[in-house]
């Protein structure tokens, strides 16, 4: 199609050149190089207040730097044209203060407020963004001017680099190989076929049979410096903010409106809102799974969205962001399952298996394993696949095992002998009656088959 519009292009067909490319930015919606393939054959069709938007849209998808932003909202104050030149600002002060250079943030923040007191994000950044000069204005510019002595003295490591690591060692390690902590991209799914569990009912016990891996809290229970960076958009009545089974960004906050979260698994369930001052979060994107849920607008609905190259952009930010959401996951993990009180946390042993390691072994005895992180395969006979334990389920809970459980990733489990069983708490030690009948019922329907 590119070559198509070309070829139109160079017969001065510019009318039909630019219909099709306006063809391709449907195509093609999440492609700056389209946008911009656009932009400039409106600017040839006299036509620059199209010509204008379609680089605010490459812009926007190419994540530019502030200075760009800065030449786009005085083209649109020059010009005269409908497309707001607030907007870019705020763009470029979210820039600025990413960069640690706060004061030409703060600038800029005032003026988008001045012409739109109503801005959410332009208010809350700036909120944040004066704390910070008043407050630890010397240590965010030491932390910045150390980051890039360091990386300018190495001259191989990078922003996002020094942000990956982060990522990795900080939360993603927990399930992947220390070797993969350089990975440009920590999103990339470390099972091969991750959907399994999402689309098919499984035979064997799993807590995703009772419940979705989602965390959801109140804006007020985190740092609100996490979030006032993020993305907004604004999605109409049932638009789909995230499909079941598609790669999640970090974090979803709701300014205004509300999120519905279903998911598709033996029909379509509806799980509960995510109502305004609250965001939600899914833990398969903290280890690079899609997602368990879809999320979907009730009615208009202001969101900001903490994107997955929130890690990249800034090596503090990122450690930060790192170490929330780690807390958030472990909570939930809590929530999720009693024996990880701290009764019961006090008797036990942390493990470590890795890939292809074996939790339990069929016709074997096992300690009682209960994932904390990681996910792991639960195979029948002849290796057959029958689904994945994910954190709070238990492995060896039946002893002898009539499965065999491999991990799938690096996973962190504890490690409760027999002999301990008695020291739970009277929580906990129900919680194990129950998955152990759950386990007795799965092993007698397997040995049927």
């Amino acid at each position: 199609m590119r070559r198509k519009i070309e070829r139109l292009r160079e017969r001065r067909r510019s009318a039909d050149a630019l219909e099709l490319a306006r063809h391709l930015c449907k195509l093609e919606a999440d492609s700056p190089d389209a946008w911009n393939l656009l932009g400039d054959l409106a600017r040839e069709a006299s036509q620059p207040d199209l010509a204008l938007a379609a680089r605010f849209e490459a812009a926007r998808l190419g994540r530019v730097g502030a200075e760009e932003w800065l030449a786009l909202a005085a083209e649109a104050d020059e010009g005269g044209f409908d497309i707001d030149g607030r907007e870019a600002r705020f763009q470029a002060a979210d820039r600025f203060a990413m960069s640690g250079l706060l004061d030409r943030a703060l600038e800029l923040l005032d003026v988008v407020l001045e012409g739109d007191p109503s801005h959410r994000g332009a208010a809350q950044v700036r909120r944040i963004v004066a704390r910070r000069l008043g407050r630890d204005r010397e240590d965010r510019e030491d932390s910045v001017s150390r980051i890039g002595a360091t990386r300018d003295e190495s001259g191989q490591h990078t922003f996002d680099e020094v942000s990956n690591e982060e990522w990795t060692q900080t939360v993603g390690g927990w399930d992947a190989p220390i070797e993969e902590a350089g990975r440009r991209d920590p999103s990339e799914p470390r099972i091969v076929t991750p959907d399994l569990y999402i689309r098919e009912a499984q035979f064997w016990p799993s807590v995703l049979d009772r419940r979705p891996l989602v965390f959801v809290g109140s804006v007020e229970s985190i740092d609100l410096e996490l979030i006032a960076l993020a993305e907004q958009r604004t999605l109409a009545n049932d638009e789909v903010l995230l499909e079941q089974a598609e790669r999640a960004e970090l974090l979803y906050v709701v300014d205004d409106g509300a999120l519905r979260i279903s998911r598709e698994r033996a029909g379509e369930q509806e799980l509960g809102l995510v109502p305004s001052g609250f965001f939600c979060g899914g833990l398969g994107a903290l280890v690079g799974l899609p997602s368990s849920v879809r999320l979907a607008a009730m009615g208009e609905t202001q969101v900001r969205v903490v994107e997955r190259g929130a890690m990249k952009r800034d090596a503090v930010y990122a450690q930060k962001l790192a170490r929330a959401l780690r807390a958030l996951y472990l909570e939930t993990v809590a929530d999720m399952c009693p024996l990880f009180s701290h009764d019961a946390l006090d008797e036990h042993t942390m493990r470590t298996f890795e890939p292809g390691e074996a939790l339990a072994e069929a016709g074997k005895t096992s300690p009682l394993r209960v994932l904390i992180t990681g996910y792991a395969a639960v195979l029948g006979p002849d290796e057959r696949h029958l689904g994945y334990l994910c954190p709070a389920d238990l492995a060896g809970e039946l002893d002898p095992s009539p499965v065999t459980v491999r991990a799938a990733t690096r996973v962190a489990a504890l490690e409760i002998l027999t002999e301990e069983l008695d020291k739970l708490a009277p929580a906990a030690r129900e919680e194990v009656t129950l998955r152990r009948e759950a386990a007795q019922y799965a092993a007698e329907a397997l040995a049927r088959r």
